[in-house]
């Protein structure tokens, strides 16, 4: 992060990543940051008609997501995102997903037959509702092809064996939240931020004042 002015700049004093992180499999982790300055986000009046950002709970009671593949899950994304392909679009889009427990930390879906999902949506959230209560259990990582055709396909990929063939996207994996909490707890212990992130997250769901993330 670098800052493109001095009176809106951000840097992250302390980064976190997983044990087994490493060059091979980086598009698949997911990183903690500690920014040097707060972010305004749970004071709606103070937001821009353009701010497209919501305020999602942890799912920190893991007795109510025993069962992810039965929760009613939406995955957020901007589809494709390289420079060369880009089509610039701020529209943000929305697919209904049934998630599906695998190897830990992850999850992963199996794509229907007109959903579409693009290596330009890594990073995106996954939302699943519990009694009404929005919550962030997946990060997308990584899309997975089993096919290929002779036709481009929506996202551009050629497959890696043939550079003739396209890759057809058959499904996507996501880092599973729920095997996060712990360590996002002793980043949080090891900085001294578990008063300031229990305080925030009583303002932003309860309401009691103006919250700074």
């Amino acid at each position: 992060m670098s800052p493109k002015s001095a009176s809106s700049s951000w840097r992250f004093l302390f980064s976190a990543v997983s044990i087994g992180s490493s060059k091979r499999n980086a598009s698949s982790d997911v990183a903690l940051l500690l920014l040097s300055n707060p972010i305004e986000v749970c004071n709606a009046a103070k937001r821009s008609p353009q701010s497209h950002f919501e305020i999602l709970r942890l799912p920190m009671s893991t007795g109510v997501w025993n069962r992810v593949e039965d929760a009613h899950c939406t995955l957020f994304g901007y589809g494709r995102s390289e420079e060369r392909q880009r089509k610039l679009d701020l529209n943000l889009r929305r697919m209904k997903v049934r998630l599906h427990k695998v190897k830990k930390p992850y999850l992963k879906m199996k794509l229907g037959r007109r959903q579409k999902i693009c290596e330009g949506d890594s990073g995106s959230p996954v939302v699943c509702v519990h009694q009404g209560i929005r919550y962030l259990i997946g990060i997308s990582t990584s899309v997975q092809s089993t096919e290929s055709s002779d036709k481009p396909q929506l996202c551009g990929m050629r497959t890696k064996r043939d550079d003739s063939q396209y890759a057809i996207i058959t499904s996507a994996k996501f880092y599973d939240v729920r095997e996060g909490i712990s360590e996002i707890f002793k980043f949080l212990k090891a900085h001294n931020q578990i008063d300031s992130f229990v305080a925030d997250y009583n303002k932003c769901f309860y309401g009691n004042d103006l919250a700074n993330i």
